[in-house]
């Protein structure tokens, strides 16, 4: 019996210490191994989410059939003569790997990516404790009204995807901390280029079948 618990413990002791001396790139590569829906507390990143391990890089399907049907017959995102659905949008948005993943206290989950070279796209995503998508928040420069400057300086338009019954307000809440912090703290990493403000926020909300979407801005 004592043997055996020895045997035990030097196994656990062994593993133990092997994971702690797990490198940063073993580490990684184990996110996006283990990372998905499922298995949220395996993930580093949004980006060990969207794609599997390099350099293959394909898409993980799961994910992006998720957040598809969640979006599925949101409105479309319109500039100029081009236009997008709401969910491409939003995995473009997330597919910067942001930073560390939040667990709030309840069980659910934070993540957020930017769009690569185009840092002023954002988006966040809140799960709840197994898996599913509570909201999906997109953050860019409302290009609809003039700069101040010619290298920035637009409001910046952030819309909330919802579905009925929403969540609890404090996720929404959490949200609009993150957008107002994320612009806050762009100004002060570019200093010499024109501020960004925070403009319009947007609340979307799908109906039940998702036959309909209806906006609202929130005060």
């Amino acid at each position: 019996m004592k043997i055996a618990f020895l045997v035990g413990a030097l196994a656990l002791a062994g593993f133990c210490a092997a994971y702690a001396a797990e490198s940063p790139r073993d580490a990684n590569e184990r996110g996006y191994r283990e990372c998905d829906l499922k298995h949220l507390s395996s993930c580093q990143n949004t980006n060990q989410l969207i794609w599997s391990l390099p350099p293959t890089h394909h898409r993980k399907m799961d994910f992006d059939r998720a957040l598809r049907q969640f979006l599925r017959g949101a409105p479309r995102i319109h500039f100029e003569q081009y236009s997008w659905s709401a969910a491409t949008v939003a995995l473009e948005s997330l597919t910067g790997p942001g930073d560390l993943p939040l667990r709030f206290p309840t069980g659910e989950w934070f993540f957020w990516g930017f769009t690569p070279h185009a840092a002023p796209d954002q988006a966040a995503i809140i799960f709840d404790a197994t898996g599913h998508i509570l909201l999906i928040a997109t953050l860019g420069p409302d290009m609809s009204v003039p700069p101040k400057g010619a290298y920035g300086g637009y409001p910046q338009k952030m819309t909330i995807y919802l579905h009925t019954p929403a969540p609890d307000r404090k996720f929404i809440e959490h949200v609009v901390r993150w957008a107002r912090d994320s612009v806050s703290e762009r100004n002060k990493t570019y200093p010499r280029l024109p501020s960004d403000e925070m403009g319009t926020i947007k609340i979307v909300t799908a109906s039940k079948d998702q036959q309909q979407w209806n906006a609202r801005v929130l005060e």
